[in-house]
């Protein structure tokens, strides 16, 4: 089901190795604020692990920090006292310091202030948020369900300690409720766009906080139900983890699939051509090319790239516009002249990729003079008047 939402969430925990770390810090930085309260540990784990997470991702930060302050409220609504109620402040304030830290380094800092001007991915639909949990969707269907029937329930072993006050009733229990208020409150960062960018990013606290949920709600029907079949209960749990990873693995076969049939491959003649720029000597001359090929250069030689990752270029998106532009037979040398003088550029990349993006034949420019050619590329020094 994951695959045909195209949002992966699976995938990207195990593509992006920081994701699935922040996801650990978070679960245990949960874990340590329900034994703080419970009485089976200080404030000081949580408050480290808290640090850790908006260390590790800040998405994953705000989404703890929501969850704190979710949690609390849930409770002075309900009149339910914490025996240790100002535990929740330690991590409060360990994820707020390092968050304050990101927030003076994405808004003033020099190199990294141009980062939130750049292309932002929209949040997904809600429909493809849910197909894209796969099986959590079922699981996560049944603990609404349960909700509504029975609520969040009282405190049991799942929590730890009673982490009520004496002559205070229990509440709700301290694990489901966590959790609860962090899948509630990772939807509610993925949907803050705007005024905050870039929420999607909070997509895996969504998943993991989702298989909480879920796994919670049917703990006790599982159990009950292993006691009495064991061999049974534990045949179909394993069967349902096997077929959850499917998502995977068809990713996976798929891109092996592609892989053997050469689409990753980069043609040899075409790496020649990138690492020609090695021979020069100079530091780093600037290179205009596709964005794809730009992509590619830095790879294989010292050079300055035009364009490349959106995430990783000042402007990307104008410039991404004006180096195709460039390459376009209907666009005038008067255009292309003022391009390459005022963005500094020292050489032209043309490849297939330069070829099909417009048709311009860049052997007969006045501007240009070539330096290196082989079947796969054509590379061009700017001529300086």
């Amino acid at each position: 089901l994951d695959i045909f939402a195209g949002l992966h969430p699976f995938f990207w925990m195990l593509l992006a190795p920081h994701f699935l770390l922040a996801q650990a810090l978070f679960l245990l930085t949960l874990l340590a604020w329900v034994r703080a309260e419970g009485g089976e540990g200080g404030v000081l784990p949580a408050t480290l692990l808290a640090a850790g997470v908006a260390a590790t991702r800040p998405f994953d930060a705000l989404v703890l920090v929501a969850t704190l302050v979710l949690v609390r409220l849930a409770r002075a609504a309900t009149g339910q006292r914490s025996r240790a109620g100002r535990v929740w402040l330690g991590p409060l304030v360990g994820a707020g310091v390092v968050l304050a830290y990101d927030a003076w380094l994405f808004s003033e800092h020099v190199v990294f202030s141009w980062w939130g001007k750049q292309n932002v991915v929209l949040p997904p639909q809600p429909g493809s948020l849910a197909v894209s949990l796969g099986l959590v969707l079922p699981l996560l269907v049944v603990a609404l369900a349960a909700l509504l029937v029975r609520g969040m329930g009282p405190a049991d072993d799942i929590g730890s300690g009673d982490g009520a006050a004496p002559g205070v009733p229990a509440g709700p229990d301290p694990a489901r409720l966590i959790i609860g208020a962090a899948c509630v409150s990772a939807v509610g960062v993925v949907y803050a766009y705007p005024p905050l960018l870039f929420t999607f990013q909070a997509l895996p606290a969504v998943t993991i906080a989702a298989t909480f949920v879920g796994v919670l709600a049917i703990q006790a029907p599982l159990e009950r139900w292993r006691a009495r079949a064991p061999m049974l209960a534990s045949f179909v749990v394993l069967a349902l983890v096997v077929a959850h990873a499917t998502t995977s693995s068809m990713l996976v076969m798929g891109r092996t699939r592609q892989a053997a049939q050469g689409a990753f491959r980069t043609e040899r003649d075409l790496i020649f051509a990138c690492s020609w720029f090695s021979t020069l000597g100079a530091e780093e001359p600037v290179v205009l090319a596709t964005p794809e090929t730009c992509n590619l250069l830095p790879r294989y030689a010292p050079v300055a790239a035009f364009t490349g990752y959106r995430y990783a270029t000042v402007d990307a998106e104008d410039k991404d516009r004006l180096a195709r532009l460039f390459f376009l037979a209907e666009v005038g040398d008067g255009f292309r002249r003022q391009l390459l003088h005022e963005h500094g550029v020292d050489f032209v990349f043309v490849s297939d990729a330069e070829r099909r993006a417009g048709g311009w034949k860049a052997g007969n420019s006045p501007l240009l003079r070539e330096r290196f050619s082989n079947a796969a590329a054509t590379i061009y020094e700017v001529v300086r008047n």
